[in-house]
């Protein structure tokens, strides 16, 4: 996360030993802003001159936080893309909105190989290490409930419908489907069910 000044994640991006051909991330708010636009120019050039011998790619992710669900999942499709390497994931910046959505997304990945995750102290120059607390979380949603939610991404369905497309029968869809509006991820409309905002976040 870039915030007003690009000191922080300089710092940031020097504390780690990047790979040559290695790929760095930067979130944005999607709302321009000057001094948001001036951090983000200064920390290219400075980067260019830091890393141009070893080829990192750098890539701007402008995030619209309008809609807090939809900001997340957006992070999370960018940190599914890394969740098999090697990844640091460093929060500077005032934007708490954008900070929430990048710890969140970052509990909802199933990381093969768990990032490291770091956030800067304005003010005091130095980053602290955040626990990796998402091994402690237990997260009950199971494979066969996550494909009952992934059939609700384009439209609504009927527990027919979505058994007959899960090749399931309809008693256990319809246990999955009790299970699921349960915890508010999906809910009922007339004879169909539709996903939630919250479990937009798990497809």
């Amino acid at each position: 996360m870039l915030g007003f000044e690009p000191g922080p994640l300089v710092r940031a991006v020097a504390s780690h030993n990047l790979r040559v051909n290695g790929k760095i991330v930067v979130f944005t708010p999607s709302f321009h802003d000057e001094r948001a636009e001036r951090a983000w120019s200064d920390f290219n050039r400075i980067l260019s001159m830091m890393l141009e011998q070893r080829k990192v790619n750098i890539q701007r992710v402008e995030v619209n936080l309008t809609d807090m669900s939809l900001a997340i999942k957006q992070v999370k499709g960018i940190f599914e893309a890394f969740s098999n390497l090697s990844t640091a994931i460093v929060i500077s910046g005032g934007m708490r909105a954008l900070a929430l959505a990048v710890y969140i997304a970052y509990l909802l990945v199933d990381w093969k190989i768990k990032p490291k995750i770091e956030v800067y102290l304005e003010g005091q120059g130095y980053t602290v290490r955040i626990p990796d607390i998402s091994s402690i979380l237990s997260f009950e949603v199971s494979r066969e409930r996550l494909e009952v939610l992934r059939v609700l991404v384009e439209r609504p369905k009927s527990t027919v419908e979505i058994a007959k497309e899960l090749s399931k029968d309809r008693s256990t869809i319809h246990r999955h489907l009790s299970w699921l509006q349960k915890r508010g991820l999906v809910r009922k409309e007339n004879k169909t069910y539709k996903l939630t905002p919250l479990g937009r976040l798990l497809t």
